[in-house]
């Protein structure tokens, strides 16, 4: 499901790939510890069987969320990179800056 595809992008659809540790209780708080992250061909990663990687973002790349979705108790989003021709695919929420945030809010 990695096809390429045109598509019109919404403004409150951007968010950010998010290395940053954001767990209090972490001894790496506010550091940089995911410097990349993997973006599959759909939402699980590794546990969804015969899944593949298709990028590989580096933390603060700009990404299109175009769709949620919860897989084994887990919230992934699937995005597109913009360009040309948009490729799409899937990664936990907790890698995007803003719907990640919302793990850590209350």
């Amino acid at each position: 499901m990695s096809a390429k595809r045109k598509v019109t992008r919404k403004q409150e659809q951007l968010d950010t790939i998010w290395g940053i540790d954001r767990y209090p209780g972490s001894p790496a708080f506010g550091e940089l510890v995911v410097e990349a992250v993997n973006l599959w061909e759909k939402a699980g990663g590794i546990t969804a069987g015969g899944n593949h990687i298709i990028a590989t973002l580096p933390h603060g790349y700009k990404v299109v969320v175009a769709h949620e979705s919860e897989h084994e108790g887990q919230a992934w989003c699937q995005i597109e990179i913009p360009g040309k021709d948009v490729i799409t695919g899937w990664l936990r929420a907790t890698l995007l800056k803003e719907r990640g945030a919302k793990e850590f809010e209350g």
